[in-house]
């Protein structure tokens, strides 16, 4: 190679190095998004509902043998990786032919981009910016590793591929290496978060989910996230939450991105059942509270009913939580309207009515009815799902459903 071949397959090395890092981070995420292990943490390219990377990565499209799509790009990113180290080192026996080799090589993770980036596009409603950007980065270091070994002369791709097959058969090693690598990865992240005994305990829940008494709720009651109206639901899940639950915040994530990735099929419904025996006439809570958590739930109601701003209310109380837990009623009114950008002389009549502490009341009721004994609860077609924050649980239903 001339010093400017070099520059040109470094650069591709770069490319590929940070397309393993984005592949790590988006496989390391479905992990901690499938099994609740995120605290709460949307995706770093979370920016809509349709720029949405933790959506796409509870679709149907996000697993290839039950293995992430982000662990296939990774394996294939790091044998890429390898073959071009190699190659630049001149680490190889006949180096010029393993540059072609790695060449060719480089074409399956580009042909692999391309059916993802499809499917993405056009069978996915959400766009995961990292993974796009994954495949750019991968054409890109496809590109200039061509520039890299360049003049090609006529045949020679054919004479590299016949030589795969005879003198360079560890080079197919490699490419063999890739399904055990995604295998061992995929075990590995499992491991990490519990993922073998979780699928003992999802058949376990999914029968009690089964065989548990509807409930009768008010639909009508509470905030609604339906992303397709006109359709009607196979699947309603209905959350009881408290504010300051860190748990509910955890929730929060995994049942907004389960939403967003089935919008033809499945809506939830949101009520709050604060712990708090300001406004909750639960037993269980009389005499206690200091009614900031019923606060935080009639500033989400009134700020739906007022502005339509409910579902911005309750995401950002969810994503400051931490900032309301030592803090009086009117600092925290005063915080939810300069976040929200909302009218607080308005919004603070509605929630010193009588009318909304009265509904509040009465959907706290509804939990108590429902015999729920903390927050999260999760409700599936009005039967008490148990650990129904958690991803494989929602899925287990959602394929029992179909």
């Amino acid at each position: 190679m001339t010093s400017k071949q070099r520059k040109f397959a470094f650069i591709s090395l770069c490319l590929t190095f940070i397309a393993i890092l984005l592949h790590g981070y988006l496989a390391n995420k479905y992990f901690d998004l499938k099994f609740g292990a995120d605290q709460g943490e949307p995706s770093l390219c979370n920016i809509n509902e349709v720029f949405n990377c933790d959506a796409v990565s509870t679709s149907k499209y996000a697993t290839f043998l039950g293995i992430p799509i982000a662990l296939w790009g990774f394996a294939f990113n790091l044998i890429f990786a390898f073959l071009q180290s190699i190659s630049i080192l001149g680490w190889s026996r006949d180096t010029k032919t393993t540059q072609g080799q790695t060449f060719i090589v480089s074409w399956l993770i580009g042909l692999a981009s391309v059916v993802m980036g499809i499917i993405s596009l056009s069978l996915v409603q959400q766009v995961c910016l990292f993974c796009i950007a994954a495949y750019f980065l991968s054409w890109g270091a496809i590109l200039l590793w061509w520039l890299a070994i360049r003049p090609i002369k006529s045949g020679s791709l054919r004479e590299d591929t016949v030589d795969l097959f005879s003198n360079s058969k560890w080079v197919i090693g490699c490419l063999l290496a890739v399904p055990f690598m995604a295998f061992v990865f995929n075990s590995m992240l499992l491991d990490k978060v519990g993922g073998k005994e979780i699928e003992t305990l999802i058949i376990e829940k999914y029968n009690t989910w089964a065989t548990n008494p509807p409930q009768n709720f008010q639909m009508d009651k509470g905030l609604v996230l339906n992303l397709s109206p006109s359709t009607p639901k196979k699947m309603v899940i209905v959350e009881f939450a408290d504010f300051l639950c860190p748990h509910c915040k955890v929730a929060k994530t995994t049942l907004h991105a389960f939403v967003e990735a089935h919008p033809q099929d499945v809506e939830l419904v949101f009520k709050t059942f604060p712990l708090d025996g300001t406004c909750n006439l639960d037993p269980v809570f009389e005499g206690k509270g200091d009614g900031i958590r019923c606060r935080l739930a009639l500033a989400t109601f009134c700020s739906e009913s007022l502005f339509k701003k409910g579902w911005a209310t309750h995401n950002f109380i969810f994503d400051n939580q931490e900032s309301f837990y030592s803090i009086s009623k009117d600092d925290a009114d005063k915080k939810i309207c300069d976040g929200v950008s909302l009218d607080c002389t308005v919004l603070k009549a509605c929630m010193d009515s009588d009318t909304a502490k009265r509904d509040l009341s009465a959907m706290a009721k509804e939990g108590t009815d429902a015999r729920i004994s903390g927050t999260p609860s999760i409700f599936v077609n009005n039967r008490s799902l148990p650990n129904g924050q958690g991803l494989p649980f929602l899925r287990k239903v959602y394929e029992s459903l179909k």
